[in-house]
């Protein structure tokens, strides 16, 4: 599935006029550039379309840049990494869900806070979530105490990371 998507450099529309200011002095901001998106991407579009996000106002290429996730899979993840993750919170009931995105947010929030770089590492074309999936693992591990039940959340993530390796 694909989609046609506008994309748009909010930097040099200028409101008043319309018109588009900069280098090209071009008449129309609005289709500076159209393209068909990727799967990960049309996959993000998606997800921040539903999350009501003003994808015209701060376009896809905006939002990729500076938009940092609160959960996990990260916006900017993989699409195969988020069919992943989704086929197996479909697994769950609703409570366990609730608890397992709870658990796996604060663990993803830690990780950033520890990293700061990792929102844009994330990005990063080779990146593994397969490895990365092992450090939050063993991060859980140490600061079960914290979460709202770790043997469940620790057990779910290592499923996580099995399914990524298949």
């Amino acid at each position: 599935m694909s989609i046609e998507v506008k994309i748009v450099n909010p930097a040099l529309h200028n409101e008043s006029s319309n018109k588009t200011v900069g280098k090209n002095q071009t008449e129309d901001a609005q289709t500076t550039s159209t393209g068909t998106l990727n799967e990960d991407d049309q996959m993000m579009y998606d997800e921040l379309k539903h999350a009501g996000v003003d994808l015209v106002k701060n376009p896809l290429p905006w939002q990729k840049q500076h938009v940092k996730s609160l959960a996990f899979p990260p916006f900017t993840a993989p699409a195969a990494v988020k069919r992943t993750w989704i086929a197996k919170m479909d697994q769950l009931s609703a409570d366990q869900k609730k608890q397992i995105q709870h658990d796996s947010s604060t663990l993803w929030l830690s990780a950033l806070r520890t990293n700061q770089s990792l929102e844009t590492d994330v990005q990063k074309t080779g990146f593994s979530y397969d490895e990365f999936m092992t450090k939050m693992i063993h991060h859980a591990e140490k600061v079960s105490h914290t979460l709202s039940d770790a043997v469940s959340t620790i057990g779910f993530l290592r499923e996580f990371q099995k399914s990524l390796q298949v």
